[in-house]
């Protein structure tokens, strides 16, 4: 939750009116929207404890922006900062603002059709990113991009021995530490691009909340993709997610390697990282979600997910 205090504050900072701003999402509920002026300021408040970070994706967003992706644009306080700190008696937060991008998040169903143009340009969108993150140099200042297990909160993921996930995870982590970490295949990705992190808008894609930015196989920002897209559909319609994943996978696979050709993509590495994120998926929700936010639905939910990953049922195979 987010002070009242910290929020004017903000406003204030950034030239805003703190009467318009409203609550717009995050999985922290920390992003916040000012209508004004338009087409809008939307406002992220992270703890400063992410400072650095923060530092070093508004670099990697310039970076990109410069090499032609559409990226919402990053905009400086009336100080002329791209981060403000807001010190609070209990903690301190960091706030960045960035313009509100044109359009929506698409509507999957509407939008589904075989090698529909938004998967193709989905996946071309992602080899993009990862093929110009090739080229970007991290400022020496700031500490380079994590690989996906060195993160500092890495550990509180791990199950405890006698938690019957905790086979499955080290399972897991095996397999992927046992895969070789070639240029072609591994690097920095944005490691959270589902269909409510970019919008759609006159059959364009302009992305944002690159916060995650990682080092990963660039296959995993695939299946990220496909895995939070199947849900548009609930699990019991098998018929309709298989359909859905299939034209999907064909669609980013595509256009994905129309952009980043050098990467080959081992296709039998995604059932893996589709398994993958859905455990990764469970712990974090599981590991950062308090009892107030837990509802029932969400609760059923987690126990469904919990009895796939340890009977082991695939997300989906394209085979």
């Amino acid at each position: 939750m987010i002070p009242t205090s910290v929020l004017n504050e903000a406003a204030t900072r950034f030239s805003l009116d703190p009467e318009s701003i409203e609550p717009l999402g995050g999985f922290d509920q920390n992003v916040f929207l000012s209508p004004l002026p338009e087409p809008g300021i939307v406002l992220k408040f992270s703890p400063v404890t992410q400072l650095l970070a923060s530092k070093r994706e508004i670099a990697w967003i310039q970076h990109l922006r410069t090499c032609g992706l559409s990226l919402a644009c990053p905009i400086r306080s009336h100080a002329n900062h791209w981060i403000e700190t807001i010190e609070t008696a209990e903690q301190p937060f960091i706030v960045t603002a960035a313009q509100k991008v044109a359009g929506a998040p698409p509507n999957m169903i509407q939008e589904w059709e075989p090698h529909a143009n938004l998967f193709t340009q989905w996946g071309a969108f992602l080899g993009a990113i990862h093929r110009e993150t090739r080229q970007f140099h991290v400022p020496t200042e700031l500490p380079d991009f994590p690989d996906f297990d060195k993160h500092t909160w890495w550990d509180s993921l791990t199950p405890d021995r006698d938690d019957p996930l905790h086979a499955h995870w080290m399972k897991a982590l095996d397999t992927l530490q046992s895969w070789s970490r070639d240029k072609r295949d591994y690097g920095v990705i944005h490691g959270d691009l589902h269909a409510h992190n970019f919008h759609w808008h006159n059959g364009k894609i302009t992305g944002f909340d690159f916060g995650d930015g990682e080092k990963h196989w660039y296959l995993y920002d695939l299946a990220i993709a496909l895995y939070h897209t199947l849900d548009v559909f609930p699990r019991e319609e098998v018929e309709k997610r298989n359909a859905l994943a299939h034209d999907l996978w064909t669609g980013l696979h595509t256009g994905y390697k129309t952009a980043h050709p050098d990467s080959v993509l081992l296709e039998e590495r995604l059932i893996t990282l589709l398994n993958y994120r859905r455990l990764f998926s469970h712990l974090y929700l599981r590991t950062n979600l308090d009892e107030k936010r837990l509802t029932p639905k969400l609760k059923r939910f987690l126990s469904q997910q919990e009895q796939e990953i340890l009977i082991e049922k695939p997300v989906w195979s394209p085979r």
